[in-house]
């Protein structure tokens, strides 16, 4: 074993301690409850967990005066894909096991339903195939809460403190929201973060509870709601609300859209002027308005009345990728599906709980067009302007060309999951439906038009389990981790090692 490999698998076992740690939360939730049969699931849940990830640690962990290797990012990137897989896997062991002695939870007694909610828990996607949600455990209602609160501020955010300090921290948080802006250490930029999410739940509880919600339904609401995850603890998420909680419903998510860099200058800088000049919050307030004039239109033409809250709630949702719902979508028309698909695959600000390609890569692409335009009556290098910043011509292309990959790949996956979902289910659903549900899984949104659900075709379940995986992972990191596992048949027969370079080489700079 190498002593990258080493490295690799120590900081895995710090990771795993991760799933058990949130399993003995759950814990004390089952026992306040007095849901003595859930005791099982979660306990085995935190003794596997806590175990593998201790003996792993123990068995290649370094000593302190040891010289510990140089970790690649690429490497650091197929750790972050592997831990989520590994993770959803194990926050699966609960649903499985309280279900059988669970009634209220009959269609978890499949493993693949309970992976496919664990999966979409840690995404923060909130597809669900829970039959009743209202009538499951309450600790299983938490833990689908918790899940997506955890998964919404990104498992690896919560992990940095546990990896080896001997890496570069950032490679690892910029996997998940690919941020370039925060330059703090890894303990205070954690902390800074976990503040500013922790007080937005807060204030969603006290929101909630404010207009009327019951407080376990507020507690859960503003868990899920902060984590744009979607998942409910009633049986038709906000569409049983009254008109002021389901807009309280919609701001929360949009909150939970914006980055973590835009709150921190507000609520803690008190820069408004820099954040006027970046980009992502301009253009996602822009696309907010403007998404829910054009869904209002279109409901207007054909339903024939002003659907006003829910045309602006579901926009929110989509956008925000925050997955709640006040009407069931799948019932709207053509336009207004392809709308909301537009906006599910759009996603978020980066460093946000969101997912999707993010308001910020799109803008950026916009604005390159238009700069390329110019370029092709004036040959003469010309500067690029972008969100108060200017790029020389090589840096502007080193930026719009990650963008482009990014995009490219989402669009790629989506038609692929697509078209995967129809050979799979056949003529069940029509392919507006499908490529609504693919949308959302990549987006990691949560609507569905009523396509998923406990007894959909093994088949599709797995492809949206493997959409919410690799969309909330941005699909490079996936990629990264296939390559990984490539490698050694690569060289095999023969192939040159790709992250091989001369000796004296620079080191190149890792991709977004």
């Amino acid at each position: 074993m190498t002593g990258e490999h080493r490295v690799h698998l120590c900081d895995l076992g710090r990771l795993l301690h991760v799933p058990g740690a949130l399993a003995l939360v759950a814990l004390v939730v089952a026992a306040l409850w007095g849901e003595w049969f859930a005791l099982p699931g979660f306990g085995a849940l935190a003794v596997l967990s806590i175990g593998a990830g201790q003996t792993l640690y123990r068995s290649c962990r370094f000593e302190p005066d040891a010289e510990i290797p140089e970790v690649r990012s690429s490497r650091a990137l197929a750790l972050v894909a592997l831990a989520w897989a590994l993770f959803a896997a194990m926050a699966a062991i609960p649903f499985w096991m309280v279900a059988v002695a669970s009634p209220a939870m009959a269609e978890f007694r499949d493993p693949l339903n309970a992976l496919f909610e664990a999966m979409s828990g840690l995404t923060s996607t909130g597809l669900s195939v829970a039959v009743d949600a209202s009538e499951l455990p309450r600790s299983v209602q938490f833990w689908r809460s918790l899940l997506e609160w955890v998964g919404g501020i990104g498992i690896v955010l919560v992990a940095l403190p546990l990896v080896n300090p001997a890496e570069d921290p950032y490679d690892l948080y910029s996997a998940e929201i690919n941020a370039d802006e925060f330059h703090e250490q890894t303990d205070q930029m954690v902390t800074r973060i976990w503040q500013i999410y922790a007080a937005f739940t807060v204030f969603g509880i006290a929101l909630f509870a404010a207009l009327g919600m019951p407080l376990w339904e507020a507690l859960n609401h503003a868990m899920t709601g902060i984590a744009t995850g979607g998942f409910s603890v009633t049986s038709d998420s906000f569409s049983g609300y009254s008109e002021p909680l389901q807009l309280a419903g919609a701001f929360l998510m949009v909150l939970g859209a914006f980055s973590f860099l835009t709150h921190f200058r507000i609520l803690v800088d008190r820069s408004w002027r820099e954040s006027a000049r970046d980009i992502q919050p301009r253009a996602l307030l822009v696309l907010l308005v403007a998404g829910s004039l054009a869904l209002l239109l279109a409901n207007r033409v054909r339903e024939g009345e002003w659907l006003v809250v829910d045309s602006i709630f579901q926009w929110c949702s989509a956008l925000a990728t925050g997955g709640f719902n006040t009407v069931p979508v799948g019932e709207w028309g053509g336009a207004a599906l392809l709308l909301l698909t537009g906006a599910m695959l759009m996603g978020a600000a980066a460093g946000s709980t969101g997912g999707g390609i993010k308001v910020g890569r799109v803008a950026l692409l916009v604005r390159a067009i238009a700069w390329r335009l110019r370029a092709l009556d004036d040959p003469a290098p010309e500067d690029f302007e972008f969100g108060g910043k200017t790029w020389d011509r090589a840096e502007a292309m080193k930026r719009v060309q990650k963008a482009a990959v990014v995009m490219a790949l989402f669009v790629g996956t989506f038609a692929l999951g697509t078209v995967a979902l129809a050979v799979v289910v056949g003529g069940a659903h029509s392919a507006r439906d499908l490529a609504f549900e693919a949308a959302s899984a990549l987006g990691s949104v949560g609507l569905s038009a009523g396509v998923t659900g406990p007894d959909l075709a093994w088949g599709a379940r797995l492809v949206l389990i493997v959409l919410m995986w690799v969309g909330r992972l941005e699909i490079l990191a996936v990629l990264v981790l296939a390559t990984v596992f490539l490698d050694p048949f690569r060289r095999r027969f023969g192939a040159s090692e790709p992250n091989a370079a001369p000796a004296d080489a620079d080191r190149q700079p890792d991709a977004d």
